[in-house]
């Protein structure tokens, strides 16, 4: 598969058509697009340490008989929109993981999916444990609960991001060889950037 640059129209600086022959799949196919979307798809390509023919190939294979220039545009913006979201996902979510490590009082994050995202050190001297076992196992394999009537964790884990948005009291039972732990505790959803549901349990002895 082989690429050409062909005649470029002016235009303003991000949105100069560049031509560009390109043989995909045993088509040839003459696209015209702004320098941006070039630079975009390159860089997407090189992310995905991917030949931005072979990246092309791709999306023509899916675009089927869509305007390939403008399923070109509609992938760039996609990506473009992901990225961002992981972006700000990443700093928001790594605020509030910077909040629960530097606590005073024991805490922990759960995902959506109930395993647990970080414990800070109060919790393991709670415990007298490491994290590592903790880290990304689910909540209920370590911790039981025990909430108000006719409510369980389970109930509240399929509403989290949902119908769950008000902290819930609960007391929290940790079994281990030869002892039994427990303590009151608040259960927090937090919902983050773009929707992404978060829950820190907060443990209130």
């Amino acid at each position: 598969m082989d690429m050409a640059d062909g005649g470029i129209t002016t235009g303003w600086a991000g949105g100069r058509l560049q031509q560009r022959i390109l043989q995909v799949a045993g088509r040839r196919y003459s696209l015209r697009l702004e320098t941006c979307y070039w630079e975009t798809l390159t860089a997407i390509a090189a992310r995905r340490r991917q030949r931005l023919n072979r990246l092309v190939a791709e999306i023509a294979a899916l675009a089927e008989d869509v305007n390939l220039a403008a399923r070109l545009r509609v992938f760039c913006l996609e990506e473009s929109r992901q990225a961002a979201q992981a972006r700000e996902f990443a700093i928001d979510r790594t605020s509030v993981l910077d909040l629960i490590e530097s606590a005073p009082v024991p805490a922990l994050a759960v995902d959506a999916s109930g395993r647990i995202m970080t414990v800070n050190a109060a919790v393991l001297a709670w415990l007298g444990a490491a994290a590592e076992p903790l880290m990304g196992a689910p909540l209920l394999r370590h911790f039981r609960f025990h909430c108000r009537a006719g409510c369980t964790v389970e109930t509240l884990w399929k509403e989290l991001g949902r119908g769950w948005t008000v902290a819930e009291s609960a007391r929290m039972i940790h079994i281990a060889p030869g002892r039994v732990l427990a303590v009151n505790a608040r259960l927090v959803p937090v919902v983050v950037t773009r929707g992404r549901p978060l829950c820190i349990v907060w443990v209130t002895k």
